[in-house]
């Protein structure tokens, strides 16, 4: 309400590990991405999950801008759904414009917003409202930003849009502190700046945006009916998906003994070649054979006189017979 006042709001409750009633939290996102959102928002922090994984992926591929928060405790440390590759990890910034000293932070950090004496809702309270910390308002805010974004440039793939939250971002702090090594651990890109975002002229960029997509999706990340795949390692289906390169099994079976036949007739045809050439070359048989003189470079090879039509050999003269 404070930010993208006239956003629409699709609200999904999930089962959290309190044993609240409700979806799995990647059945959400799923059923959120076929209802038409936009941006989603998850404030939650959980440990990796195969099918929460395939339900980022697969809003992502519907070209969704996922949101979720790094995390209140303070540390280094990867938490999920922030750290999934295209997701945009959110920490925050207290009252001063530093980083919040609880701010959970990492390699995965994507952008910052403030976390501290913000006014949300609070249905226990006699105003409905209340004064809240944590990295779930500072995922809000970007959460929002990115909704006007949106708004405004329709044109832009979530990938853009993340670009234009990216590009305007400020780094928290200090002034003396400019020029850091983006993306900075803690802070990532930096304080994220709706008015920025939606209004500075920001080249599109590639349709994928910045962040890193993950280099292997997983097997049914892109299924139109993938929710409620049952998790487990991936490391069996890893070891044997060279089989399926090339199709199922018994195709790449077929294949190495086509292959192997092959082979052996080629092995076969050049032993016969070379036997025909040994013969053209040598048609008298070995050189050593007794009766046949050896030949020289350049010599063709004849049958020895008086053999086989040679040239006849004159006999020798009659004794006391003088010569003709």
């Amino acid at each position: 309400m404070g930010l993208a006042p006239e956003a629409k709001i699709l609200p999904i409750r999930f089962k959290h590990e309190d044993g609240e009633l409700g979806i799995s939290w990647a059945d959400g996102v799923r059923y959120a991405v076929d209802h038409g959102a936009d941006v989603i928002n998850l404030s939650i922090v959980t440990t990796k999950s195969l099918p929460e994984q395939q339900a980022i992926e697969y809003a992502i591929k519907k070209d969704v801008v996922i949101v979720a928060g790094a995390g209140n405790d303070g540390k280094k440390e990867t938490n999920y759904p922030a750290a999934y590759p295209g997701v945009v990890s959110v920490g925050g910034v207290d009252d001063t414009g530093a980083v919040w000293e609880n701010s959970s932070w990492g390699s995965n950090t994507t952008l910052v917003a403030p976390a501290t004496k913000n006014v949300g809702a609070d249905t226990t309270s006699a105003s409905g409202y209340a004064m809240t910390t944590g990295t779930s308002d500072a995922t809000a805010y970007v959460s929002a930003s990115a909704a006007l974004v949106r708004e405004k440039h329709p044109e832009l793939t979530a990938g853009q849009v993340i670009n234009r939250l990216i590009k305007t971002a400020k780094v928290p702090g200090p002034e003396e502190a400019s020029n850091p090594k983006l993306p900075d651990e803690k802070f990532g890109y930096g304080v994220v700046r709706p008015y920025r975002a939606v209004t500075y002229d920001i080249p599109a960029g590639p349709k994928a945006g910045p962040l890193a997509q993950s280099d292997k999706p997983s097997d049914t990340a892109a299924g139109e009916a993938g929710s409620g795949s049952d998790s487990g390692s991936s490391s069996s289906d890893d070891s044997a998906g060279w089989m399926f390169a090339l199709g199922p099994p018994i195709v790449l079976f077929g294949l190495i003994f086509v292959v192997l036949v092959g082979v052996a007739v080629l092995v076969v045809v050049l032993v016969k070649r070379k036997d025909r050439s040994d013969r053209v070359s040598d048609p008298w048989g070995s050189g050593n054979a007794p009766g046949v003189p050896p030949q020289y470079p350049g010599q063709q090879p004849h049958a020895p006189a008086g053999q086989f039509g040679g040239p006849p050999t004159t006999p020798p003269p009659p004794p006391n017979q003088p010569p003709r």
